[in-house]
């Protein structure tokens, strides 16, 4: 059987402000496009940005990526940061 891994212990991820504002947006259920129309960003910068945050909290999709971030104290489940790092 094999056990699941803790994300609630890992070690605290280093984002930057707009990534923190980029995460909690995204675990409110928006789009990439809607997230660049909030975040004033080009498509491509959002996509680079959503990019390098699936890439930090190990997930591969938005769902999978919010869920990490919940685990690891990042989001709630209604998008308010509840752990400010850095």
């Amino acid at each position: 059987m094999k056990e699941q891994e803790d994300h609630t212990t890992s070690p605290v991820l280093q984002i930057t402000p707009l990534e923190r504002g980029a995460l909690q947006l995204l675990s409110n259920g928006l789009t990439a496009s809607e997230l660049s129309c909030s975040l004033h960003l080009t498509v491509l910068e959002t996509q680079s940005l959503v990019t390098r945050l699936f890439a930090a909290l190990g997930a591969t999709t938005q769902a999978e990526a919010v869920g990490l971030a919940r685990q690891r104290g990042l989001v709630t489940s209604d998008g308010i940061r509840i752990e400010q790092v850095g």
